[in-house]
Order: C-alpha cells, then sequence, then structure tokens
C-alpha cells in the first residue's frame, strides 16, 4: 500500500507497545505507593 499508510500503523504499533509497557512499569509502583 501507500507508504503513508505503512508509516502510520508502525507508528501506532510503537504507541500501543510503549502504551503497553509503560502500563506495567507504573502500574505495580502506584499499588506499592499506594498501600504504603
Amino acid at each position: 500500500p501507500m507508504p503513508i499508510f505503512s508509516a502510520y500503523g508502525i507508528l501506532t504499533a510503537v504507541m500501543i507497545f510503549l502504551a503497553l509497557t509503560s502500563s506495567l512499569l507504573v502500574l505495580p509502583s502506584l499499588l506499592l505507593l499506594v498501600t504504603s
């Protein structure tokens, strides 16, 4: 397909990956802060 759509798909995939990893890193620390 067009390179614009492929670049947009790669960008969205990277953003989703970063969001998942950041949530996995931030949520346990937030739970530790709230429970302590």
